[in-house]
């Protein structure tokens, strides 16, 4: 999406500035492609993969997103996860995770693996969420694991949880 906004106007000349909105700066990386997604369960289809491919669509369908596979236990008994392990420590600022338009995930927790660590920390908790993108901004240094622990799909589809990205900036 572009946006213009008029800088000003001389002699009779319309100047205008143009800035795409979303889009990063050249200074800022998305460290999740280079990593590897895995998760607790897949429904077919719906391949851990699709949370790291760069892609933050929030639409439905196997195409787009991951999803626990709700049918070999449903309800599931335990919190479901997806998970993406960067290709080596880095210095997070910001995380951003994507789920499906209509099927928002509403409880889950953000949880972190630290360089030092042997396993995920919850450094997050989120309750009754409504929106496509929640977005998490912190300085953690030594990241090289990023894991959203799903606890509860949409009201209508409760067992079911959808990721459709995460994303792990260093801006």
């Amino acid at each position: 999406m572009t946006v213009r906004r008029p800088l000003g106007i001389l002699l009779g000349v319309l100047f205008l500035l143009t800035a795409s909105a979303g889009v990063a700066s050249a200074a800022d990386r998305n460290y999740a492609p280079d990593g590897e997604a895995t998760a607790s369960s897949t429904f077919p289809g719906y391949a851990a993969a699709k949370v790291n491919d760069g892609d933050p669509a929030t639409t439905l369908g196997a195409a787009h997103s991951w999803c626990n596979n709700a049918l070999v236990d449903y309800p599931p008994l335990d919190p479901q996860w997806v998970q993406v392990e960067l290709d080596r420590p880095r210095d997070v600022r910001r995380i951003v995770v994507f789920t499906t338009d209509g099927y928002e995930l509403r409880d889950f927790d953000l949880q972190i693996l630290f360089e030092d660590e042997s396993d995920y920390e919850t450094v997050e908790t989120v309750t009754g969420n409504q929106a496509t993108s929640v977005e998490f901004a912190d300085r953690r240094r030594d990241v090289v694991g990023v894991r959203v622990l799903a606890k509860h799909g949409p009201d209508h589809q409760p067992g079911h949880v959808r990721v459709n990205e995460i994303q792990v900036w260093n801006r």
